[in-house]
């Protein structure tokens, strides 16, 4: 692949960790971390398993 493709994703990467610290900022000045989310959605998934998995 020519190094433009990879420069690009590079750029993109780049992108997505300014989202990654302007949301964890925002959840800072709220009281959460973004772990706790993480924590939530795992828990729901497991539930949501042994209930439906019949």
């Amino acid at each position: 692949m020519p190094q433009k493709y990879y420069m690009d994703w590079l750029e993109v990467a780049d992108d997505e960790i300014r989202h990654f610290k302007m949301l964890e900022s925002i959840l800072h000045e709220v009281g959460y971390k973004y772990v706790f989310f993480i924590y939530f959605m795992i828990f729901n998934i497991r539930i949501y398993y042994y209930l439906n998995k019949d």
